[in-house]
């Protein structure tokens, strides 16, 4: 500074502002661009403005200009003004739309061509819905603070906040320039906010009531009134934060510089000691009761008298939690409760931190503490029910730890005393608050690259008649009947075409199995997706089917785990006089459901997934056995969470079983098999292996059944008293025979297990005699030992059926539970 320059004369920096000539403090413009480098030397403190500003810090629009969404205020020309921030929310708005009309158009049309059991938790308006809500929150929540922390961040990362909270607020008076037509001011942001919702409100009330009228069906009512309800919770959520906000700034008063005169923070029109303020205060507080106290009230209200219901196993068929699904949904059934904390979490972390100090670092601090305690709850509860909502509600909280970790770096000035670049702190906030957004970017684009891969893989395509599953064969029956019928069409009918192989080794496999491998695409066109292998085995129908529908039956290569978790049938929603057939067919009808989880090659996640198997005579043939099953989507059975921390990722099931049937050959007691399998594993690469994993499935399957017919020839063997047969005391069948039940080979004394648990353990035999025979099992990776004991029982003259064997496996397996 030059000696002898006056105060009055000192120039200022650009972006800055002073309250009179004489003021040593200074202050930054809410738009930089609003005050550019003037020397004030008169009385006229306008002049440190740019043209169409005026009052402190330059924040007043002169009359016909219009803020844009960055705080600058711009001209209202003779003609209709349109900012480009308004042109873009409004493309995107639509672009949203339409895309989202779109998915869900083309959703129906995929569930037209391909069935899903009950209601799939991972549907695409669920997983979008949950998505967004956790989005906006973060958003509003963010967007919020430069006004109610009182803090000026990089102008890079301002502008991006002030353009993302127009959107994410619903500020439709700034983003439509309507202080070109009319005299706004922040009463007019509040009257608009806090009314409008309460008039949509009541035009859904209206609608509600004036449809239900017209309407003659009692189920068409209901379901009006369902959605008007539903409707009206995801209108409060949006403008439950963005509105209490709002009504909080009323109270949220400071000074300028020197100037005593306190005025609003968002509007330095307004004085906040005149009488208009007083009314409009007023107002605010009779607001407070109507939304931050309102509405988690209300939730309250509905989320705690159904709180039973939200947690019994059959809410998702509940006609009559529907209503309120939008409140309980995307959660787990013990977190029925979540969407009140998070009410509280959404107000506590925006407008309730203007009462705390504002503007001071104490104030940040709070907010950091509020948001650990917010991760630490998210990380301990995992309230969503998809792992990857639980993940992104995670990443957005740490994105606002770290935002107000770095408005606190600011507060205390470390920035300026580190000479931190304004640029590169900016594009890091940036970063830090876009984490969550690049997350469902990048969970949305393997959608595209799944659709490029499946585009590149190899089509198969037919004319025949029967196609994939559809609505039609939602009831069980018919989907049996339709399960039947693809198993006995021609390939004309169904559109199955041979399998050709090239190679010696598989030739030979062919003419050895006299097996016929089959494959199509169920739609008519694109990749293959479905296989069909027919082979005869020489074994009885009921024999082979017992083997089958054994739980602990260990024909599935790569299986993990395996086992039953329901047999009863859930009566779906129907009439009184469905449901009352429904349970007359329970006697007939031999239903389980079964979780199974299969080793996938490295570097591929493991696969799992939930069938519903039926397991009953043919309908169509007389002395054929069906066992078929589908996928089944239900989170009380074993949630999609719950496979995620085994590791695996859950596969979908369209199809797959058996169709057994007596063998018209001259070979006795003979079965003649069709096995069936359309299984989608949500691989990125699935269209382009699905040849190769085809043919080796069938492959598996019938080198897996037709080693009945080897055990047959073993048992023969070693009933007509074999040397190596040591113990007739089991049941009539050697202690060899058994081993060979449960993946067992003698090798001199020392046995080695098969690969029924991903695993390669070791056997040994430590003796044998009247008492049975002792086994320890020695895990590979780590000193674990089992013991299983082969009790002798009475000899029977019957051969003993393969499931039996797989019973002892069972015993060795609760005995490797239980140590």
């Amino acid at each position: 500074v030059e000696r002898g320059i006056k105060l009055a004369t000192l120039p200022l920096r650009p972006s800055y502002w002073r309250s009179g000539i004489d003021s040593k403090k200074v202050e930054l413009c809410y738009s930089r661009d609003a005050c550019p480098q003037k020397n004030v030397t008169d009385g006229d403190l306008s002049s440190q403005c740019l043209d169409g500003h005026h009052g402190p810090i330059c924040n007043i629009c002169e009359p016909d200009y219009a803020k844009n969404l960055m705080g600058v205020c711009e001209t209202c020309e003779s003609k209709v003004n349109i900012p480009i921030e308004t042109v873009v929310t409004f493309c995107t708005v639509v672009v949203s739309t339409l895309l989202f009309a779109y998915m869900l158009r083309r959703q129906k049309k995929k569930r037209d061509k391909q069935r899903k059991t009950m209601k799939i938790k991972s549907n695409f308006t669920r997983a979008a819905r949950t998505k967004f809500k956790i989005l906006a929150s973060f958003v509003q929540i963010v967007s919020s603070y430069e006004n109610v922390l009182d803090i000026r961040f990089p102008p890079m990362y301002e502008d991006f906040s002030r353009f993302i909270s127009s959107i994410a607020n619903l500020n439709a008076l700034q983003l439509g320039s309507v202080d070109c037509f009319v005299s706004t001011s922040f009463y007019t942001k509040l009257l608009f906010s806090t009314l409008i919702p309460l008039i949509m409100c009541l035009c859904i009330y209206m609608y509600m009531v004036i449809a239900k009228c017209c309407s003659k069906s009692q189920a068409r009512k209901r379901v009006i009134q369902n959605n008007c309800v539903e409707l009206y919770f995801g209108l409060s959520f949006l403008v439950f934060a963005s509105v209490s906000t709002t009504i909080f700034d009323t109270f949220n008063c400071k000074t300028f510089g020197d100037d005593p005169t306190r005025y609003l923070a968002l509007d330095q029109s307004i004085d906040c000691d005149g009488s208009k303020h007083s009314f409009f205060t007023m107002y605010a507080i009779f607001m407070v009761l109507v939304y931050p106290v309102g509405i988690p009230l209300l939730y309250s209200y509905f989320l705690v008298s159904n709180r039973h219901q939200i947690q019994a196993k059959n809410r998702a068929t509940n006609e009559s939690l529907i209503k309120i699904s939008f409140l309980w949904e995307m959660y787990e059934p013990g977190m029925w409760w979540f969407e009140i904390f998070e009410c509280g979490r959404r107000l506590a972390m925006s407008g309730l931190l203007i009462f705390f100090s504002s503007g001071s670092p104490s104030q940040i601090v709070v907010g950091m503490m509020l948001s650990l305690g917010a991760i630490v709850i998210y990380v301990h509860c995992k309230p969503f029910l998809e792992s990857d909502d639980d993940l992104l509600a995670v990443v957005s909280q740490l994105s606002i730890f770290f935002t107000l970790f770095g408005a606190l770096l600011i507060r205390v000035q470390v920035d300026d005393r580190d000479g931190y670049d304004q640029a590169i702190f900016g594009v890091i906030l940036i970063a830090v608050n876009s984490a969550g957004i690049v997350l469902v970017l990048s969970s949305i684009a393997i959608k595209p690259l799944q659709l490029l891969i499946r585009a590149m893989a190899n089509h198969h395509r037919h004319e025949g008649t029967i196609n994939g599953l559809t609505d039609e064969h939602d009831r069980n029956s018919s989907f049996i009947k339709y399960f039947e019928k693809l198993a006995m069409s021609t390939q004309h009918e169904s559109g199955f075409t041979d399998i050709l192989f090239d190679g010696p080794e598989w030739s030979t496999w062919l003419i050895k199995t006299k097996a016929k491998m089959e494959w199509r695409n169920s739609d008519g066109y694109g990749p293959i997706n479905e296989g069909r292998v027919s082979f005869t085995i020489k074994r009885p129908v009921q024999y082979v089917k017992d083997y089958i529908v054994n739980p602990e039956c260990e024909i599935r290569g790569g299986v993990l785990d395996h086992f039953v978790i329901s047999t009863e049938t859930p009566l779906r929603e129907m009439s009184p006089k469905e449901r009352l057939k429904a349970m007359a067919m329970r006697s007939r009808e031999n239903r389980r459901v079964i979780y199974t989880g299969r080793e996938v090659p490295f570097p591929l996640t493991n696969r799992d997934y939930l069938v519903e198997q039926f397991s009953h005579s043919s309908s169509v043939m007389s002395g054929a056995e069906v066992v078929v099953g589908r996928s089944i989507y239900e989170e009380s059975l074993f949630s999609l969470k719950k496979s995620a921390a085994r590791g695996f990722r859950r596969a979908d099931v369209h199809i797959k079983g058996y169709f057994l049937t007596p063998s018209p050959s001259k070979m006795n007691n003979s079965t003649d098999v069709v096995f069936i399998a359309g299984v989608n594993g949500n691989m990125l690469f699935g269209a382009l292996v699905a040849e190769k994993v085809a043919r080796t499935g069938l492959r598996k399957v019938v080198d897996e059944l037709q080693h009945l017919d080897h055990g047959e020839r073993n048992e023969a063997k070693d009933n007509a008293g074999s040397k190596k047969s040591w113990g007739k005391g089991f049941k009539g069948i050697s202690f060899n025979r058994a081993a060979s039940g449960m993946g067992l080979a003698d090798k001199d004394s020392m046995l080695e297990m098969q690969d029924l648990q991903a695993i390669e353990p070791t056997v040994a035999l430590e003796g044998r005699g009247q008492r049975g025979a002792v086994v320890r099992r020695t895990h590979k990776y780590s000193s674990l030992h089992l013991r299983l004991r082969l009790l002798p029982v009475r000899s029977s003259p019957s051969p003993i059926p393969t499931p039996f064997l797989h019973q002892t496996t069972k015993m060795w397996k609760a005995s490797a539970i239980a140590n």
